[in-house]
């Protein structure tokens, strides 16, 4: 690693490192994934006037989706110790992707949404109700079964049951515990909102005259004040820094001493809930100088979520660097330098982080637009001598290829919708002519030159090439899979929000002209006149919902 990340231009053969604990870990994703979507998109309550089999899945089912959830946590957690012996579960790598079964798994998870459509949007009832609960169960169990076996050959899911069976027990216990501790987590509300508005008091108290109402919750200044709800009491924060710090130390612990790395969980739970306090602080702060749509618009979005990655990634830097936690040995000035991930990532990293601050800091409208295209400017000027061994040279077919993905964008927002029509910001208009110039200036500098630099460089530079090695810079991107390139083009559709169709389309077409001459340049440019063309049809037409 210490000449820097191999040309592209080089023409070698990737070298492919696919280890079973990665391909568990691509299966988790999936099923992460699609859990996600699901529990957004369903809706219990709609069961409410259900009757038989469907009641039960409107009363029971998200403490036993819950239950399973932990269960099989636990049995992963506590079994991959005892997994990394075994002689069989260490030589099924080589074993290929099973295309069927995933097929297979690809349509009877479009078959249990479609299942879903009408179990959870009408109150049936009698007979068929029953009918379509046992259905709607058959589908989901088989997309389970069916994405299991696409990633893992049923013989090594053998090899996991027989080397994991002792620890049953242990994982029905957390599955049965779980839901029950879901059920009764309601008792923390109350003491939880409480003590947090006691804190925000105490850091308000020297700053302005704070008016508060305990038995409503009920805290600001004269001129500004909030309710605490118990959404807002930072348990959520604390239960989702419990999960993320359990989950990290359990898949790295070799990197730790025991006990001591456990008390970095407590520490980071406090940390988080003391962030959310200064959170709402902040918050009534802002109201008070009279910004009361930012308080309540973008920073009270937005606020959490940046606090919850400054710890989480504060706990990520420091840990390694403390050493009578870690068992690593402290990195040299010269190791450190050389992180080829990091020269990839961090672009399109500065750029969400950027993007978290403008949008906290605004209330209807992103003015601080701008800062985006800084961040990632900055990054890639710090970078730019580790970019330099990359092809950044472009042909016209990849131009090409950005037409064509620009009329697919389009086309599929005619034919499936997409956000709703908007027009020009009302700020906009009323900014003096420069000043709304220079920011169209900039979101248009953004949509064609940062953006595509720094997600090209994330999304094909890193995540496609890394999904064929671990060593991905060693890999030609002309020797990229097509499951490389879809995976990548689905994570980067992901990134679009409810654009994630179009976006997956336009992921493919990039790649497609990355893996075409293994140059940069032309993933970028397809990516650029994309963006160009979608930033014309904005200004010509009007339709800034594109934007």
């Amino acid at each position: 690693m210490g000449q820097g990340p191999v040309s592209p231009c080089l023409k070698t053969p990737p070298v492919v490192v696919f280890r079973p604990s990665v391909r568990l870990s691509y299966l988790i994703a999936l099923f992460t994934v699609e859990l996600l979507a699901i529990s957004i998109w369903l809706d219990t309550t709609s069961l409410t006037l259900a009757t038989g089999l469907a009641k039960i899945v409107g009363d029971s089912g998200a403490d036993i989706l819950r239950g399973v959830i932990a269960a099989g946590a636990t049995a992963v957690a506590l079994g991959y110790r005892r997994l990394r012996g075994n002689t069989d579960w260490a030589q099924f790598a080589p074993v290929p992707l099973a295309w069927a079964y995933l097929a297979a798994h690809t349509i009877t998870i479009t078959v249990f949404g479609w299942l879903s459509s009408h179990l959870f949007r009408t109150n049936v009832s009698g007979t068929n109700s029953n009918a379509l609960t046992i259905a709607w169960l058959s589908a989901g169990l088989a997309a389970i079964t069916f994405g299991g076996l696409a990633f893992i050959p049923f013989r090594i899911w053998r090899v996991l049951a027989q080397s994991t069976a002792s620890l049953a027990p242990w994982s029905i216990a957390a599955g049965v515990i779980t839901p029950l501790l879901s059920k009764f987590s309601w008792w923390l509300w109350e003491p939880a909102t409480a003590l947090t508005f006691r804190l925000v008091s105490a850091v308000l108290a020297p700053l302005v005259v704070v008016v508060s109402d305990p038995a409503k919750l009920t805290i600001g200044s004269k001129a500004f004040q909030v309710t605490i709800a118990s959404s807002c009491s930072g348990l959520e924060g604390v239960g989702l820094m419990l999960v993320f710090g359990a989950g990290w130390l359990l898949l790295f612990q070799e990197e730790f001493h025991f006990p001591q790395a456990l008390m970095l969980i407590p520490a980071c739970m406090a940390l988080i809930y003391l962030v959310n306090v200064f959170r709402i602080a902040a918050l009534i702060l802002i109201g008070d100088a009279g910004a009361e749509k930012v308080a309540l618009g973008g920073f009270h979005s937005q606020a959490g979520w940046i606090g919850f990655n400054a710890v989480a990634l504060g706990m990520l830097a420091l840990a390694g660097r403390i050493p009578w936690i870690s068992t690593e040995p402290q990195r040299t000035a010269a190791n450190t330098k050389e992180n080829p991930p990091a020269w990839f990532v961090a672009p399109f990293v500065a750029m969400l982080a950027a993007g978290m601050i403008s949008h906290a800091v605004a209330s209807e409208f992103e003015w601080a637009y701008p800062f985006r295209v800084v961040a990632v400017g900055a990054v890639v000027l710090w970078f730019r001598s580790r970019y330099q061994s990359l092809l950044w040279r472009f042909g016209w077919m990849s131009v090409g290829a950005g037409v064509g993905a620009f009329l697919l964008w389009i086309l599929v927002e005619q034919l499936i919708g997409g956000p709703p029509a908007t027009s020009m910001p009302t700020q906009l208009t009323t900014w003096p002519g420069w000043a709304s110039f220079g920011w169209k200036f900039m979101r248009v500098l953004g949509a064609v030159v940062t953006v595509p630099i720094a997600e090209e460089l994330a999304f094909r530079g890193f995540l496609m090439r890394r999904w064929m090695s671990e060593i991905f810079e060693t890999v030609n991107p002309t020797d990229c899979s097509w499951t490389a390139i879809l995976i990548s083009s689905l994570v980067f559709g992901a990134m679009h929000g409810e654009r994630w169709f179009a976006g997956t389309l336009a992921g493919i077409i990039y790649a497609m002209a990355y893996r075409k001459r293994g140059r940069i340049g032309d993933a970028v440019a397809a990516h650029a006149t994309t963006n160009a063309l979608l930033a014309a049809w904005v200004l010509v037409t009007g339709n800034w919902q594109y934007w």
